[in-house]
C-alpha cells in the first residue's frame, strides 16, 4: 500500500515480512523497529538494566587487555640487570 507521498507503508512491510518464515518475528521487529498490531513492542531497558550491561562490557575489555599484556610480555625479551 502507497501512502499520498508514494512511499511505501511501514505498517504494510512489517506485514508483507511476516510470511517471510526464515527469520524469527522477534528479529524483523528488532531489524525494523516496528512491531506488528498483534506483537507486545519493544520494552525499554531499565537503569539497572544498562548498568549490568555497561559493567559486562567494562569487564570483558579489561579482561581481554590483561591477557593480550600477557601475551605480549611473554614475548618481549626479559631485560637483564647488571649491578
Amino acid at each position: 500500500m502507497k501512502t499520498r507521498h508514494n512511499k511505501p507503508d511501514a505498517i504494510a512491510i512489517r506485514q508483507a515480512l511476516k510470511e517471510l518464515r526464515f527469520a524469527p518475528q522477534r528479529f524483523w521487529t528488532w531489524l525494523t523497529g516496528i512491531a506488528l498490531p498483534e506483537e507486545m513492542g519493544r520494552q525499554p531497558w531499565t537503569p539497572a538494566q544498562h548498568h549490568a550491561l555497561q559493567m559486562g562490557v567494562a569487564m570483558l575489555a579489561a579482561g581481554l587487555g590483561m591477557w593480550s599484556a600477557q601475551t605480549l610480555y611473554l614475548l618481549a625479551p626479559v631485560p637483564v640487570l647488571v649491578f
